[in-house]
């Protein structure tokens, strides 16, 4: 099925084949005047469980085989802000600090959180699947790399870098685009720069 967050608040899943209802849509408790946004869900690497979060800090484990409901939840330590990626069975989910970014680091199985990335500055990009690593960008320390045990892998500053788009992937290398129409090519478990194209604005 395919899962459709709405703006009141609803996650719902909907069989592409026949536009009906997969079971029931989950609705979290809203108080009068709030709103609840969904960051994209991803899907587990079982190809049955969905992991869902939002801005009221629920990230849920949501079975979509058959039925769509949820498994189980726990609450984010900051507000979701960002793309949640997952890499095995660890689901990395960024978040908004006082003064920075974070990277909180879950299990996919339980949800137990195993760690935090801490992020200078703004997460303005990602987190985007690359491999068997995650790439996201900061407005202060550019490219961040972080790996399946929830670690920073690497982290590569660029000047004026502003990605705009997904990363395309070719082997070992990914392509990323900058907003002034340059694309950076990358090796993907190092960070380092092995090329760049002029491709226009």
């Amino acid at each position: 099925g395919i899962s459709i967050p709405l703006d009141d608040g609803q996650l719902l899943a909907v069989n592409p084949e026949t536009g009906e209802l997969i079971g029931a849509p989950i609705q979290p408790p809203l108080e009068p005047g709030k709103s609840i946004s969904w960051a994209t869900p991803v899907l587990m690497s079982d190809g049955q469980t969905l992991l869902a979060a939002n801005s009221d800090k629920q990230l849920l484990r949501v079975a979509t085989g058959g039925q769509f409901s949820k498994i189980n939840e726990v609450t984010t330590v900051h507000q979701v802000s960002g793309q949640l990626a997952s890499l095995g069975e660890t689901i990395l989910v960024p978040t908004a600090g006082e003064q920075s970014s974070l990277v909180e680091v879950y299990s996919g199985v339980d949800l137990t959180r195993q760690n935090t990335v801490s992020i200078q500055g703004r997460l303005i990009w990602g987190l985007y699947r690359v491999n068997d690593i995650a790439i996201g960008c900061s407005s202060i320390e550019g490219l961040i790399a972080i790996n399946a045990a929830g670690e920073r892998a690497w982290t590569r500053a660029i000047p004026e870098f502003v990605p705009v788009g997904e990363p395309l992937v070719l082997d070992d290398l990914m392509y990323v685009s900058n907003a002034n129409g340059v694309m950076f090519q990358i090796k993907i478990q190092s960070g380092e720069i092995v090329g760049t194209l002029d491709v226009g604005e």
